[in-house]
């Protein structure tokens, strides 16, 4: 291990003050004792009472109007429930900062548990993200039908291999990780990497940041900028054929209309009701909307965190009091993505906005 890396464990950061009062008085410290603790309690109690809602909201009317028979939908519900996990841990990551003991638990478990969700959470639901986006990507070509005639085993397979790659790709950093105690009576703990493993995990980080924070972002922008240069030609090759189609199959009602039966349709039924479920050139249009609003969100809200994290732990250099704080408020920002993400939804697709089924 280098000069770097001595670099970094030896920088002085902002610290509580040396009297630490005793275990049975934490709930009654100071929440201001140091000043972005004000905002990551605000950004806190906002996420919880309407991230919370928002998100479940959404899981609601996906169920509600059966739109999971929709794979797009699926994936999106389940983008949901990555958001409110990502939500649930803000007020435990909360409590771990803002303890005067420094770490807020006690073992070595506690400490892997903890890091472990935290970047699970993380980890899921950037990919699932990018899985939402490849899939829709492959709807704008003729191999939607493959994925039209059983949507939901699809969108179960799709989520089952993105929480695999997130469990994976966590479960080695978590593995560096240990629980150092400064004090015979636990007065200041810190879980962080333990100093002999730091090699080891700089280099697994890099390929984690690469691959869970960046590869989304590179990906996703390409996927809604092909969705976006192709998607009048998809909605003239598809929309008209398909809407047809389904007005055809709803009023022959299984009797001749001139020379057309249903039977005749219903070969093309299962891709047709999987790609438009009835919905108008209009709707699919908000929908890629709402994807690339997505992705304006990931840039403008997740990428500053990711670019404070990756100087701060592979450039040793650069990690000065500016990054340091840098680091604490892009972080307080990043956690305000399970809001924004539900309130575009919200504000982009009218059908969320409506309890009729």
């Amino acid at each position: 291990m280098g000069e770097d890396s001595a670099i970094f464990w030896s920088f002085d950061v902002p610290s509580y003050p040396e009297e630490y009062p005793d275990e049975e008085s934490v709930d009654e410290i100071d929440v201001h004792a140091e000043p972005w603790l004000k905002t990551y309690l605000a950004v806190t109690i906002i996420a919880c009472i309407t991230g919370l809602p928002l998100n479940f909201s959404i899981l609601f009317i996906i169920m509600k109007k059966k739109l999971y028979r929709d794979v797009i939908w699926f994936l999106q519900g389940v983008f949901s429930i990555t958001l409110i996990v990502r939500i649930i841990m803000i007020p435990i990551e909360y409590h771990a900062s803002r303890h005067p003991h420094g770490f807020a638990y006690e073992t070595v478990a506690s400490c892997k548990a903890f890091h472990f969700f935290v970047e699970f959470s993380g980890a899921s639901s950037n990919m699932m993200l990018l899985a939402l986006l490849s899939v829709r990507l492959i709807s704008f070509t003729p191999r939607r039908q493959y994925i039209a005639k059983h949507p939901i085993i699809c969108g179960v397979f799709v989520s089952v291999v993105v929480m695999l790659i997130a469990f994976f790709s966590t479960v080695p950093i978590v593995s560096y990780l240990d629980l150092t105690i400064f004090d015979d009576d636990k007065l200041m703990r810190i879980c962080h990497v333990h100093f002999d493993k730091y090699d080891p995990y700089l280099r697994w980080n890099k390929f984690n940041v690469s691959f869970c924070m960046f590869m989304p972002l590179i990906i996703g922008v390409i996927c809604v900028i092909i969705m976006a240069i192709n998607q009048t030609k998809f909605y003239r090759e598809y929309c008209k054929t398909s809407v047809s189609y389904l007005r055809q199959l709803d009023s022959v009602d299984n009797k001749e209309n001139g020379s057309t039966k249903a039977s005749d349709f219903e070969d093309d039924r299962p891709m047709v009701d999987e790609i438009y479920s009835g919905e108008s050139e209009q709707e699919e249009r908000r929908i890629t909307i709402l994807h690339i609003a997505y992705m304006v969100i990931y840039m403008v809200i997740l990428l500053p965190y990711a670019i404070s994290v990756t100087m701060a732990v592979h450039y040793a250099n650069a990690y000065t009091s500016v990054l340091h704080w840098a680091l604490k408020y892009t972080h307080i920002v990043s956690l305000t993505v399970g809001i924004i993400n539900p309130l575009a939804a919200f504000f982009i697709i009218p059908k969320l906005r409506e309890l009729k089924s």
